[in-house]
C-alpha cells in the first residue's frame, strides 16, 4: 500500500511539472526590476494594427498554496482563453528579480519565505500580428526603436536585447567606421584611429627628447633663463625658455638710475675736497672739516665736522723725545748711535771716539807748545851770538 501511494505521489509531481512547463522569464541584464520588464513587454506588443487592439494583452496573476499544489496542480494566471507566457513564480507580488522557475521549484525550496506563492505571466490571445499564415512566425524578430523583439510560440513579442547604435529589420546595425578619422598619441608615437576608436598605423614616432601629447610629438625643455641679459630702457631683460621650448622675454631687474652694458648704472660722486688738518688737541679732543658723498646726499659732496679723541694734535704737544702718532704721544724709537731730540732722532759719536779725539787734541796742543818753546830757545841763541861779534 505504501509503495502504491509513493508511486502515485511521484507520478503526480511529474504530471504537475509537465503542466507547469512553459516559457520561463529570461529578464535582460539591463533591466533593473521585473516591473520594468513587464512594462517593456507591454509596450513591445502594443502594435497599431486592428487585430492587435482586439487581443487585449495583459499580465495575469493567480494565488496558490504549496499544500494544494500536489492535488490541484498549479493555478492559471490567464483567463478568457489567454495564452500564458513569460511565467514566473514568487511568494508575493513581483517587484524584484528574485524569481523561481516553477511552482515545484518554489515549494521544494527549503528557504522559501512563505508556504504560498503566486504565478505571474503575460497573457495574450494569438493574433495574426505574431502568428498564423502570412504573419510573423515564432522566432521572427522586429525592431522597436533600438530594442530587438522576437515572436514567441504563444504569439507574443518578447524583448530580447537593445542595440548599441541602431536596429533595422530585427537586427542591430554596427556603427560605420571611417578610416583615418583622427590622430592620437599611444605610448611614444602618434597613430591614426578610425571613427570607431580602433588604432591603425603609426603616423609619427617621437624622438628621445620629445613626448607625445594630444596628437603630436612635443619637445620637452627645462624652464630657465637663456641667452645674455640686455638693457631695455631702464630695465634689464632676458629670454626665458618654457617647458614646450618656446621662449619669451622676461624682466630681470628694474634700474632706478638707468641701464648700461646689461647692468644697472650706479650714480657716481664727484671728487670731494681733502679733509682739513686736525685742530690742536684740546681737552683730549680735536676736530677737522671732512666731506662725504652718497645716495643720501644725492651723490653730492657735503661738508661735516669730524671729531676724534686725542692726546695730541701735533708732535709739539708731546715731550721732546715723543712724536704725535694717530693723536697719541709715543716715544721716538732711535737706532744705535742716535738719540731723541726735538721729537726726532739725531746722530751721536761713540765715547771711545770722543776720548781718542780728546787725546789727539791734547797731543796736538802739546806738540804745538813744544815747537813754540824750541823756536823761542833757538831765537835766543842767535841774538846772543850777534852781540858778541859786535863787541
Amino acid at each position: 500500500m505504501r509503495k502504491k501511494l509513493l508511486s502515485v505521489f511521484i507520478f503526480s509531481m511529474i504530471f504537475i511539472s509537465l503542466v507547469n512547463a512553459g516559457i520561463v522569464v529570461n529578464v535582460p541584464d539591463n533591466v533593473n526590476s521585473f516591473e520594468e520588464y513587464k512594462q517593456s513587454v507591454l509596450e513591445a506588443n502594443s502594435d497599431t494594427g486592428f487585430l492587435a487592439i482586439a487581443t487585449s494583452n495583459y499580465w495575469g496573476i493567480c494565488d496558490q498554496t504549496c499544500a494544494n499544489l500536489i492535488f490541484q496542480g498549479d493555478c492559471d494566471p490567464c483567463y478568457n482563453g489567454g495564452v500564458a507566457s513569460l511565467r514566473t513564480w514568487h511568494p508575493d507580488s513581483m517587484n524584484n528579480l528574485d524569481i523561481w522557475t516553477s511552482a515545484n521549484n518554489y515549494c521544494n525550496d527549503w528557504l522559501k519565505p512563505y508556504n504560498y506563492y503566486n504565478q505571474q505571466a503575460f497573457c495574450t490571445v494569438p493574433s495574426v500580428e505574431c502568428s498564423g499564415a502570412g504573419s510573423p512566425l515564432p522566432g521572427d524578430r522586429k525592431c522597436d526603436r533600438n530594442d530587438v523583439l522576437e515572436c514567441s510560440n504563444s504569439g507574443v513579442w518578447e524583448y530580447q536585447f537593445d542595440c548599441d547604435y541602431d536596429c533595422n529589420n530585427g537586427k542591430c546595425i554596427d556603427e560605420q567606421c571611417y578610416s583615418h578619422d583622427e590622430k592620437k598619441c599611444s605610448g611614444a608615437s602618434v597613430y591614426w584611429y578610425d571613427s570607431c576608436g580602433d588604432r591603425q598605423e603609426e603616423y609619427e614616432r617621437c624622438e628621445s627628447d620629445e613626448v607625445c601629447e594630444g596628437d603630436s610629438c612635443v619637445r620637452i625643455c627645462s624652464e630657465e633663463f637663456i641667452g645674455e641679459k640686455l638693457c631695455s630702457g631702464n630695465t634689464i631683460v632676458q629670454q626665458y625658455q618654457l617647458s614646450d621650448c618656446s621662449t619669451e622675454i622676461r624682466t630681470v631687474e628694474e634700474c632706478e638710475s638707468g641701464c648700461e652694458n646689461s647692468v644697472c648704472t650706479i650714480p657716481q660722486c664727484s671728487s670731494c675736497p681733502d679733509p682739513t688738518a686736525w685742530s690742536q688737541c684740546a681737552d683730549e679732543s680735536m676736530f677737522r672739516t671732512n666731506y662725504k658723498c652718497s645716495e643720501s646726499s644725492n651723490y653730492e659732496c657735503v661738508a661735516f665736522t669730524e671729531n676724534e679723541a686725542c692726546e695730541c694734535g701735533t708732535s709739539e704737544q708731546c715731550n721732546y723725545n715723543e712724536v704725535c702718532d694717530e693723536s697719541v704721544c709715543v716715544e721716538v724709537e732711535c737706532g744705535d748711535g742716535e738719540i731723541a731730540d726735538s721729537h726726532e732722532c739725531v746722530k751721536v759719536f761713540p765715547t771711545s771716539m770722543i776720548i781718542w779725539i780728546s787725546v789727539g787734541a791734547v797731543a796736538f796742543i802739546f806738540v804745538i807748545i813744544i815747537i813754540s818753546l824750541m823756536v823761542r830757545l833757538k831765537g835766543g841763541r842767535n841774538r846772543n851770538g850777534k852781540n858778541k861779534k859786535r863787541f
